[in-house]
């Protein structure tokens, strides 16, 4: 009793601080919610597991510390380490390396681009350290840790290479397509979930048809050609003016309703200005196509729509590889882990199947691999300004074939070589960005600008954005007839 008594006096209150304020961190961190949310539908993937990781450590903080015995073992061999001078250590080796080979921006993207593996392995060896420090026996404690860190290390390379040996033996280089059954009516969903395997390999992938679900907080429904909205009413009349565009996640409508993407707004608003005639208005835009893509989807399904004016909406990402690709993976490459693409699918994206793998990423750009020496050469074809003018071209041929129009839209603002490119074909285009700038003028308030895109991480226009240039088009379209003319 006496000697508990003395542990007791002598222990340190710096382990009860250490878990009250490792305590108050989990809960803050547990507070947030991921721009991207898979888990519990608001963390992200990493997010959780570092999350759980920080959860493990604050229980073993609170383990050493309600113990007095553990506390003064912990705390007395932790008190002759010279913590700022390790620190300042550690810091200047890190610079150093950094400086030493020149490559600054390339270190700081990569511990950028890893932080959640990153913050999981420091608070994974910090409990670790806690409980060795704590120990009776350090030595004992170090070799049990090892051997409990070794298990799952284990557990993880034997499913590494079960599920690559799995999916060696169903190998689908075929690349067969893969039709997915739409999600049950009402289900949230991730992007995945929506797509498939498009049987054309230029458009590579497309929208499953007669979807009714919840994507980002935002009802997503597909017609029976797996373009968002309604059906088009039959085929056109002399009143009939049918507009389709082609497009990407923007024009689609990322985390709008059904009625709020740009095309949409467009509609009600030429009934209103110009009630005599019948507007339709056609979306077959998809998160992550590029402007090969697009311009194959209106050749492949929707010239038969008979369009009056198809517009082309632009994003700096359209010369880009799209959000997917279909590729045999390298069973033996050390770049790809298969147990996290499997849980990665699991998670996020269920019903994609192994067909659809997302785009190969490049750690030094911290973007797309986009190089056409690099990428397999199916898509080499696909990205890039050659073929982005090339995809142009042959929508300027369609539409002197199919006799409609052409009107280039930009949300925000286009790159110069666009509007370059666009002047030399003859092709008219319109930009947001001054509509834009007048809205932020006139508002003038500290939120005005949020109001405008979700988050810097996630810049999609809102709801207020797609009216803002629907206006845009409006404006052009009244003014210039011969856009809609029969």
């Amino acid at each position: 009793m006496n000697r508990a008594r003395r542990e007791h006096d002598d222990s340190s209150p710096v382990p009860t601080a250490v878990a009250v304020v490792a305590s108050a961190l989990t809960l803050v961190a547990g507070l947030r919610q991921s721009d991207y949310p898979t888990v519990l539908g608001r963390y992200s993937y990493f997010y959780a597991i570092f999350l759980a990781t920080s959860l493990a450590g604050v229980l073993i903080a609170w383990w050493i510390a309600v113990d007095p015995g553990r506390s003064r073992r912990l705390s007395r061999r932790l008190k002759p380490v010279p913590w700022l001078a390790l620190g300042i250590a550690v810091a200047s080796t890190i610079a150093a390396l950094a400086l030493t080979m020149l490559e600054v921006d390339t270190t700081l993207g990569f511990l950028s681009r890893n932080q959640h593996v990153l913050l999981i392995g420091s608070v994974a060896t910090a409990s670790m350290g806690m409980i060795v420090l704590s120990a009776e026996q350090p030595r004992v404690a170090a070799v049990r840790c090892a051997q409990c860190a070794a298990l799952p290390l284990v557990a993880v390379l034997a499913a590494e290479v079960t599920l690559r040996a799995l999916a060696r033996a169903r190998d689908v280089g075929t690349l067969s397509p893969h039709q997915d059954a739409a999600p049950p009516p009402g289900e949230a969903v991730a992007l995945g979930q929506m797509l498939r395997v498009s049987t054309e390999p230029r458009i590579v992938y497309e929208l499953i048809p007669g979807l009714d679900v919840r994507f980002r907080g935002a009802a997503v429904t597909t017609n029976v050609r797996g373009f968002r909205g309604p059906e088009p009413a039959g085929p056109p009349t002399e009143r009939t003016r049918r507009i389709v565009g082609i497009g990407d996640s923007v024009m689609f409508g990322w985390r709008v309703g059904d009625e709020e993407p740009y095309l949409a707004v467009l509609a009600r608003r030429l009934r209103e200005a110009r009630p005599e005639l019948d507007w339709q208005t056609v979306n077959t835009a998809v998160p992550g196509y590029n402007t090969v893509m697009q311009v194959e989807t209106l050749k492949k399904h929707a010239l038969d729509l008979e369009p009056d004016l198809v517009l082309v909406g632009f994003v700096n990402n359209d010369l880009d590889l799209p959000a997917f690709v279909r590729r045999k993976p390298d069973y033996l490459s050390l770049r790809r882990s298969f147990l996290r693409d499997f849980l990665n699918n699991v998670m996020t994206s269920g019903h994609r199947g192994t067909t659809l793998i997302s785009t190969p990423f490049d750690d030094e750009t911290w973007g797309h691999i986009n190089d056409p020496q690099v990428v397999r050469s199916e898509y080499a074809q696909m990205i890039g300004f050659g073929p982005f003018e090339d995809a142009l071209r042959e929508l300027c041929a369609l539409s002197e074939s199919h006799d409609f129009r052409i009107l280039v839209v930009s949300h925000d603002e286009l790159p110069a070589y666009v509007r370059d490119t666009c002047e030399s074909m003859g092709l008219p285009f319109v930009e947001s960005a001054d509509a834009r700038r007048d809205y932020l003028l006139h508002t003038n308030t500290p939120e005005s600008a949020a109001a405008l895109q979700f988050s810097d991480k996630d810049p999609h226009p809102t709801a207020l954005a797609h009216e803002i240039t629907a206006g845009v088009i409006l404006e052009r379209l009244l003014a210039d007839e011969v856009l809609v003319e029969r």
